[in-house]
C-alpha cells in the first residue's frame, strides 16, 4: 500500500534514517545510521515502526522530536537504556528490531503513555504532559491494533473525530475512505483487520499532523 503522506504532511523529504534495535540489547544513539537505499527496502507491505516529521511548527531549528537518556525497566528487566535521538522537520526515522527489542516501548515513551524511569522527551520543543492538548492535536498515531468503537460506522466515526480535533478535515477523511475503498455505512466490527488499519490511517492523516507515528501500521494491509 502507498500511504498518501503528502496529503497530511506536505513537502516531506524522505531521509531514510533507521534506529536498529537488537533483542536484549537496548538501542542507543550510536546505532543511528543513514542508509540511502533503506527507504526503498520499505516498499513492500510491512513497514517497521516509523516516525515522520512534517513542517516545523516553530519555524526555527528546534527538533520536532527529541529523546534524551530515556530509561525504562519492566520488573527489573532493563528494556530501554539511555535512548538519545532527534527528529527534524522532513525526516523519517524507522525503528528496526526483533519482537521484544523495545520498539513499541520507545513509541509509548514518546507519547507519554507509560511511566519513564529516566530521561525526557520533547515534542515541538515542549515536554508533553497529560494536559498537552496542543501537542496531541498535531500528532497522528497508528498502532498495530485499532481501538475505535466497533459499533460505529466510518461516517459516524467522522462525526466523533471532528469534535476531538480542531484541524479535522472532513473532505480529506472522506477522500481517504474512497481511496482505501472502505465502506462508509458498515459497522467497524465487520471490518477485516486490514480494513480497520486503513481506517486508522485515514483518521491519523485527516487532522494535518506535524508528526506521524506508525507502529507497524501496514502489517495487515493488502497491497
Amino acid at each position: 500500500i502507498r500511504i498518501p503522506i503528502s496529503w497530511a504532511i506536505q513537502d516531506i523529504s524522505w531521509v531514510p534514517l533507521r534506529l536498529r534495535f537488537q533483542r536484549n540489547t537496548s538501542p542507543s544513539s550510536k546505532t543511528l545510521t543513514n542508509k540511502n537505499k533503506y527507504g526503498e527496502q520499505w516498499g513492500g507491505v510491512a513497514l517497521p515502526p516509523v516516525v515522520l516529521g512534517g513542517h516545523n511548527m516553530m519555524n526555527n531549528n528546534t527538533p520536532l522530536l527529541e529523546m534524551r537518556n530515556i530509561k525504562k525497566d519492566f520488573f527489573g528487566n532493563q528494556v530501554l537504556t539511555d535512548i538519545n535521538f532527534t527528529l527534524n522537520a522532513g525526516e523519517v526515522l524507522g525503528l528496526v528490531g526483533e519482537n521484544g527489542a523495545g520498539k513499541t516501548t520507545t513509541i509509548s515513551a514518546i507519547l507519554n503513555t507509560l511511566f519513564k524511569d529516566g530521561g525526557s522527551v520533547e515534542i515541538f520543543g515542549k515536554e508533553m504532559t497529560d494536559t498537552s492538548f496542543d501537542i496531541r492535536e498535531n500528532i497522528g498515531v497508528v498502532f498495530d491494533a485499532v481501538n475505535f468503537s466497533e459499533s460505529l460506522t466510518a461516517i459516524q466515526l467522522n462525526n466523533v473525530m471532528k469534535h476531538l480535533y480542531k484541524q479535522w478535515d472532513n473532505h480529506q477523511y472522506l477522500k481517504l475512505l474512497h481511496t482505501f475503498n472502505l465502506p462508509t455505512k458498515k459497522k467497524i466490527k465487520t471490518f477485516s483487520k486490514g480494513m480497520a488499519m486503513k481506517l486508522a490511517l485515514s483518521v491519523a492523516l485527516s487532522h494535518h499532523p506535524k508528526l506521524l507515528i506508525l507502529d507497524e501500521a501496514t502489517s495487515s494491509v493488502d497491497t
